[in-house]
């Protein structure tokens, strides 16, 4: 009889570590399933976002980057020091010529995007109410 009370505990707590390492399998292959169903449109989003960041500036690749802006900085100086005043901004924006029907299908495909991206977000609002109330 002294040895079932130490085989007891032995054999509850393995048991229970299975349980727990199940249940934490199953929850992470559940987030798993949850992230990679939103990937696709949470990446459009992210790339509309960048795009729009980035569409009216001129710039240039990392390494290049640093010369430009030491380039703007030493002209903006020397315009100051010269003219007194600030230099005039001027922007081009996209450099790059694409049909009008390419243009129109790549909007498409932002506004397809975005409202996908609000939708998913809306509904993620409605069920984090829903489970508060």
């Amino acid at each position: 009889i002294d040895w079932l009370m130490p085989f007891m505990v032995l054999s509850f707590n393995l048991f229970l570590a299975l349980l727990v390492r199940n249940l934490l399998v199953g929850y992470i292959t559940s987030i798993i399933t949850e992230v990679s169903e939103n990937a696709k449109v949470e990446w459009q989003y992210e790339f509309v976002q960048l795009v729009h960041e980035y569409k009216d500036q001129r710039m240039f690749p990392a390494p290049f980057n640093a010369v430009h802006l030491l380039w703007r900085l030493i002209a903006t100086c020397l315009r100051w020091i010269f003219f007194k005043r600030a230099p005039p901004i001027h922007t081009t924006g996209f450099t790059m010529q694409v049909s009008r029907m390419e243009e129109l299908f790549l909007q498409a495909q932002e506004i397809e995007a975005l409202n996908k991206c609000a939708f998913k977000h809306e509904e993620a609002k409605r069920e984090t109410e829903r489970d508060l109330a």
